[in-house]
């Protein structure tokens, strides 16, 4: 037997790597996305699925947020999902900003804390209706050094 699944809205991922060890926690801060529209008009017609319309693109102040992931030392990674309407969105327009804090032997404060900002690289064809995009934002592989990927 044969299923299908549709739906009428993207999903963004974002996953966290970190490959510290069991001694170490990152912790993911004041996670925003944004740069894409926020409303638009959906039509339903014969079996396809249509946007168009788009407004009120997502601004810093307007943002999908989240306000703290924990990946610990013993799991690898952590992921955050969104769903947002299918769409292209313009190169350099899409905007991703946390601060990754890293916290070490069972320490109560951070042992290091890097402010992080990426301006997302747009899809050929957008996000299309259904489908789930999976960004991997960060690897950090030792406490000193932190770098987007």
């Amino acid at each position: 037997m044969q299923f299908s699944f549709s739906h009428a809205l993207s999903m963004i991922r974002f996953t966290f790597k970190s490959a510290f060890g069991k001694n170490t926690t990152l912790h993911i801060k004041d996670f925003k996305f944004y740069g894409m529209s926020l409303q638009g008009n959906y039509s339903f017609q014969t079996d396809e699925m249509d946007w168009d319309g788009h407004t009120n693109s997502a601004i810093e102040s307007t943002a999908f947020t989240n306000s703290d992931l924990e990946i610990s030392g013993t799991e690898e990674e952590a992921t955050d999902d969104y769903l947002v309407i299918p769409q292209s969105v313009s190169a350099q327009a899409m905007t991703v900003s946390f601060t990754a804090e890293i916290w070490t032997n069972g320490a109560e404060a951070a042992t290091k804390s890097k402010p992080i900002s990426v301006q997302l690289q747009p899809l050929e064809n957008g996000w299309t209706a259904g489908q789930c995009y999976n960004l991997s934002l960060i690897h950090i592989s030792e406490p000193t050094r932190l770098r987007c990927i």
